[in-house]
């Protein structure tokens, strides 16, 4: 049996805090989830975003909503263009998107959005600065995707955000 390097074993709490306060000193609102996640909130935009946390990068999570302009724009063809159209335009996330109906609840298709701040060491300390920019291209890439019109008369909300009727 192999035996686990440190370097696999997942972070401690004492380094996951030691993460949630590099977001809170960079002036995000951080919600602690469990051992592994937080999520933090910009106190200017509505959208949450989830923070996996590992030994090697930070994994940003957030959920967005594309709503289709007509009947046609429920086809699973125009949501595979759509998430082809986003991924080539957006340099830093990926959208993704594994239902395969629009959503009654939410009227749209649920699109996964994600993000890696990878450091380049293993067990790494983020500096204030570092969290703060990774944070804006993030949030700009999220905005992106609401400023995405093509197939969707409504655009693609972020979760949180209120949904025009």
């Amino acid at each position: 049996m192999r035996k686990r390097r440190a370097d696999d074993e997942p972070l401690s709490p004492a380094e996951l805090g030691a993460i949630r306060q590099a977001f809170e000193a960079a002036g995000y609102i951080v919600t602690p989830l469990n051992e592994a996640c937080f999520e933090f909130r910009s106190p200017t935009i509505p959208a949450a975003t989830h923070v996996y946390a590992t030994p090697y990068f930070l994994q940003f999570t957030g959920v967005s909503i594309a709503v289709p302009r007509s009947a046609r724009g429920r086809d699973i063809s125009v949501r595979d263009r759509l998430l082809n159209q986003l991924n080539c335009r957006l340099s830093l996330v990926k959208v993704t998107c594994e239902e395969v109906r629009i959503s009654r609840k939410l009227g749209g298709w649920q699109l996964q959005v994600q993000a890696r701040l990878v450091p380049g060491l293993v067990r790494a300390t983020f500096a204030t600065e570092t969290i703060r920019g990774f944070v804006a291209l993030w949030l700009h890439e999220r905005l992106q995707l609401v400023l995405a019109k093509e197939e969707f008369e409504r655009g693609v909300y972020a979760m949180a955000d209120e949904q025009p009727s």
